[in-house]
């Protein structure tokens, strides 16, 4: 497995298993949202977020090496 690989899944893998253990605390203790509807619909959101932002990671790092835009303007 290539190194860009192992990071990306290490800092999604450790990353989103904290933020996800402490949406589990938030909703414990009541700190997200009244009703249950709210909760639903924030928890749905910090996820959709949370999976929004893996995305654009993984594009601009595994997509982006293989354009090469020369933007200095050397040959």
């Amino acid at each position: 497995m290539s190194d860009r690989w192992l990071t990306f899944l290490y800092q999604y893998g450790i990353g989103a298993t904290i933020y996800l253990l402490s949406i589990v605390v938030l909703l414990r203790v009541g700190a997200i949202g009244q009703d249950a509807r709210s909760r639903r619909r924030w928890v749905a959101l910090l996820v959709v977020g949370l999976l929004v932002y893996a995305v654009g990671q993984g594009a601009l790092q595994f997509l982006a090496p293989a354009y090469d835009l020369n933007l200095g303007g050397a040959p």
